[in-house]
């Protein structure tokens, strides 16, 4: 309830009066007019300390309202709000915590909500959410007290949420539908991530991306939406290969979210004769990147011409091959990062066949057909032989003679960029079956999101059940942050959560303690940081919170 000081100025026989009332505005009849609450009388406003007793007598009679001097007013900390409070509204957006607590429980949704928002907020081992906890807004917003925040409890919610899986992802799958999002394109890729400790039925040493080969690590299948929507995931051992995932999970999208007639687009290592038999049995339509840049029957003209062309279009070429096609794409960033990677490896195997020449030539081979194999291991190994001719000295002491194929490293370069599809899509044109491909970037970025921000790894967990769980919650935290940035793209604001979090961090719940009450409310938002919370539709927030509680 508003209400205000009013004072009325009168003068009596040439002698002024003030009169003063609390007062109120009320809505009557379309009109807003001032009510009376009570009347004061003559008030000598000079007075201040008789003014302050008449108010906090009044304030007894008053519930909900507080007098107090400023000097009895004490800050007490503030607590981080304004990011949890985004994150919630994305949560219950997806209805996540009322798939999980059908399933799981009350307790177990709270709990998970706790741990992907602070994956998503201030990412950290489990050992540290329930440091972290009491240092946020939370136990206001979940009405979960910190003292119930416990790493036991937080571990035996992670050893009961995955059965709540399917039941949060039909729910996901559910909302896409409802808001419009084009579910016949799906997006699928792998990635790996290392686990410290020791190996186990999942925890293999296998391929790692995150070179770190000397680790054992987890293999994580990720679908999403063309907008980068995570639909689904699976978690693998270490040493599952990528073209092995791929019947599974076409599989699993078939009988769970319809996906029928679907486009199923996959990188280079999902490309095989047998996935793509596998893919047409399930009934779907694929976009498949072939491992090498090859197509049957174009001879070396057409890969001579290539440069010219690629600089003019990034579709090269269509070709149709029966009930199929070849459409040929040109990307001027991966040729970039072709050539770099081409040239890296040259320097890094020139490198090592100069230390091999020095070695020989100390005389610390006395064989020429050791030397020769040496240098044959070093090159394979590297997979760098194509660029370089080597020999072994015919007669006196081994030495290793080796130079640049300058011919295969231009025919190499040729073919920068190049990426060749192979698709049963034959009604769209080429320009679309590449940027359906291309779309493909959108899972790329969630792995850099789930890898640099989420942080996914290093994992800690010591059981399977749990590194399953953790990598979970990381995609929920995933889900958020994605939902986060597509409602600020909406409404005009081109910026990344990461980016938008060092803003909000700022705007904080904060408490005050007034004579024997702990009062908490958020703080005002900046003229900066309110275009951000109308966007994530959390303004409204603001001026309606308000906790009182006794210390």
């Amino acid at each position: 309830m508003a209400m205000f000081l009013r004072r009325k100025h009168i003068v009596v026989g040439g002698k002024a009066y003030d009169y003063y009332a609390v007062v109120e505005n009320v809505r009557e009849g379309g009109k807003v007019r001032q009510k009376t609450v009570v009347h004061l009388g003559k008030l000598d406003l000079k007075d201040s300390r008789r003014v302050l007793e008449w108010l906090k007598g009044l304030a007894l009679l008053s519930p909900g309202v507080m007098v107090a001097e400023a000097s009895d007013v004490v800050p007490d900390g503030s607590v981080v709000f304004a990011p949890l409070l985004a994150a919630k509204a994305a949560w219950d957006f997806w209805g996540l915590g009322e798939a999980i607590k059908r399933v799981a429980g009350e307790d177990v949704s709270h709990l998970a909500f706790v741990m992907a928002s602070n994956r998503l907020t201030d990412p950290g081992s489990k050992l540290f959410v329930s440091q972290w906890y009491p240092k946020t807004a939370l136990p206001q917003l979940l009405g979960l007290r910190s003292e119930d925040v416990y790493d036991e409890r937080l571990y035996r919610a992670m050893d009961e949420l995955l059965p709540a899986r399917h039941a949060v992802e039909d729910a996901v799958a559910s909302k896409l539908r409802e808001i419009g999002q084009d579910l016949r394109v799906i997006l699928y890729d792998i990635t790996s991530t290392y686990f410290l400790g020791r190996e186990s039925e999942l925890l293999k040493r296998g391929y790692s991306r995150d070179h770190r080969g000397d680790k054992p690590q987890v293999t994580v299948g990720l679908v999403t939406t063309v907008d980068g929507f995570p639909l689904t995931h699976r978690v693998y051992p270490g040493n599952t290969s990528d073209v092995a995932t791929v019947f599974g999970v076409a599989k699993e999208l078939k009988e769970r979210f319809g996906a029928e007639r679907a486009v199923f687009v996959g990188d280079r290592g999902m490309m095989s004769d047998e996935n793509v038999k596998k893919l047409l049995r399930l009934g779907y339509r694929y976009i498949l990147c072939l491992r090498q840049p090859n197509v049957p029957r174009l001879g070396d003209d057409f890969w001579k011409a290539l440069p010219a062309r690629a600089k003019e279009s990034l579709v090269i070429r269509d070709v149709r091959r029966g009930r199929g096609r070849f459409v040929i794409g040109y990307n001027p960033e991966k040729a970039e990062r072709d050539r770099k990677a081409r040239e890296d490896l040259i320097l890094k195997a020139k490198q090592q066949l100069e230390r091999l020449a020095a070695s020989a030539g100390k005389g610390r081979y006395r064989s020429k057909s050791g030397l020769l194999k040496r240098a044959t291991k070093i090159l394979v190994l590297l997979g760098a032989e194509r660029y370089f001719s080597y020999d072994v000295s015919p007669r006196g002491r081994p030495r290793l003679h080796f130079s640049l194929n300058q011919d295969e490293v231009e025919r190499s370069s040729r073919r920068d960029g190049v990426f060749v599809l192979r698709t049963n899509v034959l009604d769209l044109p080429p320009e679309e079956v590449v940027a359906a491909y291309k779309s493909l970037g959108s899972i790329e970025r969630a792995f850099r999101a789930l890898k640099s921000f989420v942080r996914i790894r290093p994992v800690y967990h010591r059981k399977d059940l749990r590194i399953r769980a953790h990598v979970f919650i990381c995609v929920l935290a995933y889900l958020l942050e994605r939902t986060l940035e597509h409602w600020m793209r909406k409404n005009g604001i081109a910026r990344t959560w990461p980016d938008v979090l060092s803003e909000l961090e700022t705007l904080r719940w904060s408490w005050i303690e007034v004579g024997k009450k702990r009062i908490g409310r958020p703080d005002r938002p900046t003229p900066e940081q309110l275009p951000i919370l109308e966007a994530l539709g959390i303004a409204g927030e603001f001026g309606r919170m308000e906790v009182s509680d006794n210390p």
